[in-house]
This record gives C-alpha cells, sequence and structure tokens, in this order.
C-alpha cells in the first residue's frame, strides 16, 4: 500500500510540474496530431475530477467529524483525494492541449478559463 501512494504521490508531483512548465512556455507550445487526441478528451475527462471535488466536499461538510476517529476511513479518505488531485491535474493539461488546436482564439474567456484550471489543478 506504501508503494502505491508514493506512486501516486510522485506521479502527481510529475504531472503539476509538467503542467507548469506547459503553462509558461504555452507561446512556443506546438502539439503533434497524435497528441491532440488527449486534447480532445479533455470535455470527457472533465467531468470525473468535478464530481469527485464534489464528493469531497459532501463527505468533509457532513460525514468527516463522525468519522474522524477510523483510521481506515482517513486513508480511503487520503486516496480519494490523491487521484481527485491527480485526475484535476491531467484534466488541465489535456485542457491545455485542447486549446492549442485549431479553431480557438486566445480571448479572455478561454485565458480565464485556463487559469481557473490550473488553480484547481
Amino acid at each position: 500500500m506504501q508503494l502505491n501512494k508514493n506512486l501516486i504521490h510522485n506521479t502527481l508531483f510529475f504531472a503539476n510540474c509538467f503542467l507548469v512548465f506547459i503553462l509558461v512556455f504555452e507561446s512556443k507550445l506546438n502539439i503533434p496530431p497524435y497528441i491532440q487526441i488527449l486534447g480532445r478528451m479533455h470535455p470527457v475527462v472533465l467531468h470525473f475530477p468535478i464530481v469527485l471535488i464534489i464528493g469531497l466536499i459532501v463527505w468533509n461538510l457532513f460525514f468527516n467529524n463522525k468519522y474522524a476517529h477510523s483510521e481506515i476511513v482517513q486513508k480511503v479518505v487520503l486516496n480519494y483525494t490523491l487521484i481527485t488531485a491527480f485526475l484535476t491535474t491531467l484534466t488541465a493539461i489535456f485542457g491545455i492541449f485542447l486549446s492549442k488546436e485549431a479553431g480557438y482564439d486566445t480571448d479572455d474567456g478561454l485565458k480565464r478559463h485556463q487559469w481557473l484550471g490550473f488553480s484547481t489543478a
């Protein structure tokens, strides 16, 4: 179990570093067509983190105090949180890939959406 937790932590750290890297060098970013497929998955993958984040909010508002003493439940919530963070970061990366396709203007709405996704990740 510790190996899986370390793997998720390290993967999440790498994904966040990659996200920051592609945001910093976004103007020089050129996405090859075989990677653009991942960008087109952004609208599909987007809904998983939204539901997971809502689940975390509901858990913290209504059930966290009741099960705060259970070590098993806290481990499940920690793993749930790590998976949510990873999927959120992955969705933000896919969104940047999608924004680099033809047909997307770099208007204020897209930039606002992009930075909101980055800050959520």
